[in-house]
């Protein structure tokens, strides 16, 4: 797990070894999970959440590595009169 702040932008990256091949529905990965009744909605709460915020969510596989890649923006700080 990685973060850090990137301009004006935080930036959060984490980074998992897989064995299997990931399987894709609507841009994100389907969950390996036996259950998959009670898994998978933590990378759409993710998505939506960065979505409101202006945020990015970038998912990539290579090496046998999974990472999911997020930007959220800073907020400017206001003026306090």
């Amino acid at each position: 797990v990685l973060i850090y702040k990137q301009q004006q932008f935080l930036a959060m990256n984490i980074i998992n070894p897989m064995e299997k091949t990931l399987v894709y529905e609507d841009e994100l990965p389907v969950t390996t999970k036996g259950d998959k009744n009670y898994h998978g909605y933590g990378l759409r709460s993710i998505q939506y959440l960065l979505k409101k915020y202006d945020g990015t969510l970038s998912i990539s596989n290579e090496d046998n590595c999974f990472s999911l890649m997020m930007l959220l923006p800073i907020p400017k700080e206001k003026d306090v009169i």
